[in-house]
């Protein structure tokens, strides 16, 4: 939802390539955190 609002008020797409790779590394993050420190 974020990333099609994010093209919608902009007109490009970027925004919401972005918005997606955090989202994205954030669980990465959280995934190696958990694997390492269990």
């Amino acid at each position: 939802l974020v990333g099609g609002m994010l093209v919608m008020l902009t007109g490009r797409i970027w925004g919401a390539v972005l918005v997606h790779t955090g989202f994205n590394l954030t669980f990465v993050v959280i995934s190696l955190a958990g694997t390492f420190l269990v």
